[in-house]
C-alpha cells in the first residue's frame, strides 16, 4: 500500500533528494507517494515540521541542534542585495549564482573554503518520529539516499538540472543549477569562472553519513556562543544526529558505511581510506579555513 509523506523543502540546489525522489520515481520504488511542500526561509520551514505540518523537511544542519540545546531562532533573511540593504550574504546554490545573472553582486568564496566537508543540509524530523514509524522512516532514506546516488554522477548532471527547475521547482534557469553541479561557477558580472570541485556532493564519500561529531562541533560551538556547557551540548547534540538509523535502513541497500560513526572533523587535506563495515571507503578532504582539528574524544572546554 503506497503511504504519502509530507516533506517540506526550501527552494535551494541542497533540496535536490528530494526533488529527485519524487520526480523520478525513487519514492514510488518504495512505496511512498512524497507531497513536496515548499517553505520560504528556514524559521517557516522549522515551525512547519514542529507543528506536524510536514513530516519531513530538509534543514539547516545546525538548527536540530539548537533546537535540542533549547536555542533555536528565526535566522535573518541574507534578500535584499541588489536593493543595497545588505553588502554580503551567505545563500546556498542556485540563488548567489542569481545574484551574478542579475548584476546585483559576485561570489567571495564557496563554503568549501571555510570547511572543506560541511555537513550544509539534512534531512530532519520530528523527535520520536523514526522510532514510531521505523518503516516509513527506512523507505523515507532509502528513497532520498538513491536519489542522491543518482545525482552524484556526472552523467546526470544536466537532467537533474532540467528535473530541479521544472515549474513549480528552483524558479532558475537550468543553466545556473548545472553550473553549481559542475562546481564551474561564474562568479563575477565581468564573466569570470572559477571550477571548484565538490562544490555540492551528493553521494561520493559517505557525503550524506550522519556523523556524530559534526553534530558535537556544531553544538559546542553553539554552547560557547550562548553560554552554555560545551561538553553537555556536545553529548546532547551528538544524540541528534542518528548514524545509527543511517546504518539500520541503508545497509541492505548497498551504502558505504564508516566504520565508526565519529571523526576528528578538519583532519583530512586530501582524500584518504578509511575503515568500512565493507572494507574501505574514501573520505573527501575536510579541513577548516584556520586548519583546527576538532576531536570529540577530548574533553570539551
Amino acid at each position: 500500500m503506497t503511504a504519502t509523506l509530507r516533506l517540506g523543502y526550501v527552494p535551494l540546489l541542497d533540496a535536490a533528494p528530494i526533488i529527485v525522489a519524487d520526480a523520478l520515481g525513487f519514492a514510488q520504488e518504495e512505496g511512498l507517494r512524497l507531497a513536496l511542500h515548499a517553505a520560504p526561509g528556514w524559521a517557516g520551514l522549522r515551525d512547519m515540521l514542529a507543528l506536524g505540518q510536514v513530516d519531513a523537511a530538509q534543514m539547516l544542519a545546525p538548527v536540530p541542534v539548537a533546537i535540542a540545546l533549547g536555542l533555536a531562532r528565526s535566522p535573518v533573511q541574507f534578500e535584499a542585495l541588489a536593493a543595497g540593504d545588505i553588502d554580503v550574504f551567505c545563500v546556498g546554490e542556485p540563488w548567489g549564482s542569481m545574484a551574478v545573472e542579475i548584476g546585483a553582486g559576485a561570489l567571495l568564496l564557496p563554503c568549501t573554503a571555510i570547511w572543506a566537508a560541511a555537513p550544509e543540509k539534512v534531512l530532519a524530523v520530528r523527535a520520536g518520529w523514526a522510532t514510531a514509524e521505523p518503516d516509513l522512516a527506512g523507505r523515507l532514506l532509502r528513497s532520498v539516499w538513491r536519489a542522491g546516488r543518482w545525482l552524484g554522477h556526472g552523467g546526470n548532471h544536466m537532467m537533474a538540472a532540467e528535473v530541479l527547475t521544472a515549474p513549480g521547482r528552483l524558479a532558475v534557469p537550468p543553466d545556473l543549477v548545472e553550473r553549481a553541479l559542475t562546481g564551474r561557477m561564474l562568479i563575477s558580472t565581468q564573466g569570470e569562472e572559477r571550477h571548484t570541485p565538490g562544490l555540492i556532493e551528493f553521494f561520493a564519500g559517505a557525503a550524506t553519513f550522519p556523523w556524530r561529531s559534526q553534530a558535537a562541533w556544531i553544538g559546542t560551538r553553539l554552547a560557547r556562543r550562548h553560554g552554555l556547557d560545551p561538553g553537555t551540548a556536545a553529548n546532547t547534540a551528538s544524540a541528534v544526529f542518528r548514524s545509527d538509523l543511517y546504518r539500520q535502513h541503508l545497509r541492505a541497500a548497498g551504502a558505504d558505511l564508516p566504520g565508526a560513526s565519529d571523526k576528528l572533523e578538519g583532519a583530512l587535506d586530501a582524500p584518504m581510506a578509511v575503515a568500512a563495515e565493507r572494507g574501505q571507503l574514501i573520505l573527501h578532504a575536510d579541513r577548516f579555513f584556520d586548519a583546527a582539528i576538532f576531536d570529540p574524544g577530548l574533553p570539551m572546554r
